[in-house]
């Protein structure tokens, strides 16, 4: 599923959608990770370009095996990505990483 230019809402709408396997949300103004809590089958995740700044919000989706935040603003990587076992495909380029937490 891609869509360029969404709202919070639309994120939001998209929590009953708990088989979704694959979801692109790149190239839009998200600041933040939130309202995909209940995408537990998500397998890949795609947020690059956008301006997300913190790892946070993906704490449930332990299915997860891509997830890409290139592109954004993030400075940190969080210890939390030890959480996601099956995540095999990690992309955080163009971002300014300065810190990495030890995994």
């Amino acid at each position: 599923m891609t869509r360029t230019n969404i709202s919070p809402q639309y994120i939001e709408s998209l929590e009953e959608c708990t088989n979704l396997r694959e979801l692109d949300l790149s190239q839009n103004s998200i600041e933040k990770i939130k309202g995909l809590d209940t995408l537990t089958a998500l397998e890949v995740l795609n947020l690059s370009s956008n301006s997300i700044t913190k790892w946070e919000g993906l704490s449930t989706l332990k299915a997860l095996q891509t997830l890409d935040l290139s592109s954004n603003g993030l400075t940190r990587l969080s210890s939390s990505i030890a959480n996601h076992a099956a995540l095999t495909v990690l992309k955080l380029h163009g971002n300014q990483l300065n810190v990495v937490s030890q995994i």
